[in-house]
């Protein structure tokens, strides 16, 4: 739990410690370097980890914040400040019934889903966990499921423009501290540093982040940091049976995704309403800004109104393209992307972030091993969906 006085101490410690040997350093690989073994010693000298161990006799609603704060509770009491545990205890009560109300806002379909949930909340839930010897074998054989969709076995290696150094500097101290201060809750990727602690020193490593993107885009040059992802699997049927039945959710590094959203944002979305480029994603009503379910069943039903005027009946076919992600060529991104007005620096950063990639799955404490994948947009990136836009922008009806 983090105590008033380690904030007091960070805070004291960043705002007078100097940023002055990550700017003046001109590789980028090694300027990222010295950032994160900067801000991890920081994060680990004032905020060092502590265990919190989660067994399958613990109620559902206990998460390792809760038992650090019953711990935390527990000393309270031991040492006779008996004010301080109440006042601690309405806390706990205070996150356990907010835990509880997330679970029962997920709308169960039905009296049998509801009564699943309320099982689950009284402590009454027939289902346990496996053990830790088949929690590790499912996640390796996940892990190698993954990676086998991920895999092209004719991988061609983008070619990168050869072009003036031209500097775009996108990224402003002003735009990077409003971004970081305003990071909502997520998990934390594999280069260590948590949402809560970005927020914290936002004010202190502001200037060597702009420094950091703005060198990243200008270089083309993706640090090995944000190249390993863990996959979170998420379940697509009710009651998965095997591998084919997970969804790879990737849990990138959050300073990765503020970088890949702010390019999407300024950069690549304002190509999708140019005039002379709109018309290549007219019929493309996901991941954009002026697109939604919404708009998509309202153009099919207007074109099966207008079909059902001259005809008497129409076939409408539907096709599930469930591993479209996943199997996306990097090569072939790369050469749709070269038919836009991108700048040489980006579309070379973009053949960067794609290289080398690996993954890992995790399920509950269990971790496989890494594997290398060379396709997919990576799910659960900031430029995936965007990317896959552009790879489906050439991907038209023959016949309405």
């Amino acid at each position: 739990m983090r105590t008033p006085d380690q904030h007091a101490a960070a805070l004291s410690f960043l705002s007078h410690f100097s940023w002055t040997c990550v700017l003046i350093v001109e590789n980028v690989q090694e300027a990222f370097d010295t950032f994160y073994h900067i801000a991890l010693n920081i994060l680990n000298t004032f905020y060092p980890v502590h265990t919190i161990t989660i067994s399958n006799r613990d109620p559902h609603f206990v998460t390792p914040r809760i038992k650090a704060l019953l711990r935390h509770r527990n000393r309270l009491m031991h040492r006779g400040l008996t004010s301080a545990a109440e006042a601690l205890t309405k806390r706990i009560g205070a996150r356990i019934t907010e835990h509880n109300r997330t679970i029962f806002s997920q709308s169960p379909s039905g009296n049998k889903e509801m009564w699943e949930l309320v099982r689950k909340v009284t402590g009454k839930d027939s289902s346990k966990l496996s053990s830790y010897a088949n929690q590790q074998a499912t996640a390796e054989q996940l892990n190698k499921h993954f990676a086998e969709i991920s895999r092209d076995f004719h991988y061609e290696s983008p070619l990168q423009k050869s072009t003036a150094f031209f500097s775009q500097h996108i990224f402003t101290e002003y735009s990077v501290f409003r971004m970081l201060d305003k990071i909502k809750p997520t998990s934390m990727g594999l280069d260590g540093l948590p949402d809560w602690f970005i927020r914290l020193a936002a004010p202190a490593i502001t200037l060597p982040l702009t420094h950091l993107f703005n060198i990243s885009l200008d270089r083309s040059t993706v640090p090995t940091q944000w190249k390993s992802v863990r996959i979170s699997p998420v379940p697509k049927v009710r009651q998965p049976l095997s591998s084919q039945d997970y969804r790879p959710i990737s849990i990138t590094p959050i300073l990765s995704r503020i970088m890949e959203k702010t390019l999407v944002k300024s950069m690549l979305y304002p190509i999708l309403t140019h005039s002379d480029h709109s018309d290549s994603f007219i019929d493309q009503y996901a991941f954009r800004p002026t697109g939604s379910t919404t708009s998509a069943l309202i153009f099919l039903f207007q074109q099966i109104t207008l079909l059902l005027e001259d005809h008497d009946y129409i076939h409408l076919i539907a096709l599930d393209f469930s591993k479209a992600f996943d199997t996306v060529r990097h090569h072939t991104l790369i050469s749709k992307f070269s038919n836009f007005p991108l700048p040489d620096s980006l579309y070379n950063w973009l053949i960067d972030f794609l290289q080398n990639r690996s993954h890992q799955t995790k399920i509950g404490l269990n971790e496989s091993s890494f594997l290398p994948i060379n396709a997919s947009i990576i799910q659960g990136s900031g430029l995936g969906p965007a990317c896959f836009i552009f790879c489906a922008s050439d991907l038209h009806p023959v016949h309405l």
